[in-house]
């Protein structure tokens, strides 16, 4: 069976594909995405990921190209009669879009048969047929890694900053905690210049709050939440998280909202490795967090046996199974 996926090829840093398609079945051939490819190529199952990176571009004029050539694509999956599988990143884009990308993201949808959610909590169509695939751990792909020494009292925020994450109010968080033994890094790279411009503002009343405002490579990545007694997720939504996967697979503690998703993620993972807070995050919520860390026992290991990726693999390929006999059923 031949998947295209809506990704790029692989690049050796910690993202989705890697794992993903290191994950496959020898029965599962792999394509990566490319106009020509998607439009004219053969292949058996379409396979999207954030559909919205399909029309994306922060260049007007590479926008209105990817517009075009998308509407293209569209046609050609249903005039050439391809099955869509969607796995639902998230409940929505994290930011909106103008009409026309709504447009042709309704028609994409409109072409899906098989949906996989990353977490059973994920409210999905009645016309698709649902997956439940978790999201995999990186135990693996860290395992030849060299891990630092945990520093105590050193907090880590870490991921792609946007303005939902609260890393803004963490500082603020940080930086008013009575407990100066306490620092915070902030790792990442905003996502524009108006949001960059505060968290340095922010980070400047105090000295206990450093910043590496920028994507880093994975050697860096893991040095950092290495070094991490804590890493702290104070988003006001979460819905599926790769950050929170990383640093479990790092066996670093993670404090994040309490909903539905998290509180199966701490019931699966152990309940000493994933801390909770109600609504945004207090200085008492860190305190709790970092004694239950500190008092936990020292050889328990995150349990994420349910995350192999090869397990997870197989799971994908019945979903492209099912996508291709539906599509017949319904032809």
């Amino acid at each position: 069976m031949r998947v295209l996926l809506s990704l790029s090829p692989p690049d050796g840093t910690t993202k989705y594909v890697v794992q993903l398609t290191q994950g496959m079945p020898q029965e599962v051939t792999i394509e990566y995405f490319s106009w020509v490819r998607a439009i004219l190529g053969k292949y058996d199952v379409f396979h999207v990921h954030w559909p919205e990176f399909l029309v994306r571009s922060n260049r007007p004029s590479r926008h209105a190209v990817k517009i075009i050539l998308c509407a293209f694509f569209v046609v050609s999956l249903a005039v050439r009669r391809k099955p869509v599988v969607r796995t639902v990143h998230n409940i929505a884009p994290h930011e909106g879009g103008g009409r026309i990308e709504k447009m042709l993201l309704r028609a994409i949808d409109r072409l899906t048969v098989v949906s996989i959610r990353l977490n059973p909590h994920t409210q999905l169509p009645s016309n698709v047929t649902p997956f439940t695939i978790l999201h995999g751990h990186y135990v693996d792909w860290f395992s030849s890694r060299e891990i630092q020494e945990r520093e105590r009292g050193r907090l880590l925020n870490f991921g792609l900053i946007r303005p939902y994450k609260g890393v803004e109010s963490l500082i603020d968080v940080v930086a008013g905690h009575n407990d100066s033994n306490l620092i915070l890094r902030v790792v990442g790279k905003p996502i524009g210049r108006e949001i960059r411009d505060k968290i340095i503002e922010k980070a400047s009343i105090s000295d206990r709050i450093s910043l590496r405002l920028a994507f880093v490579q994975d050697d860096e990545l893991i040095s950092e939440i290495g070094r991490s007694e804590l890493v702290i997720l104070p988003y006001k939504e979460m819905h599926n998280s790769g950050a929170a996967l990383l640093s479990l697979s790092l066996e670093t503690p993670i404090l994040v909202p309490s909903n539905p998703v998290t509180e199966s993620l701490r019931a699966e993972v152990g309940p000493q490795w994933v801390h909770t807070f109600n609504k945004e995050v207090t200085a008492q919520d860190i305190d709790a967090a970092l004694e239950r860390t500190r008092s936990a026992d020292s050889q328990c290991r995150p349990n994420l046996d349910g995350r192999d990726w090869e397990h997870l693999g197989r799971q994908h390929q019945e979903a492209y199974g099912v996508a291709v006999q539906t599509k017949r059923r319904l032809q």
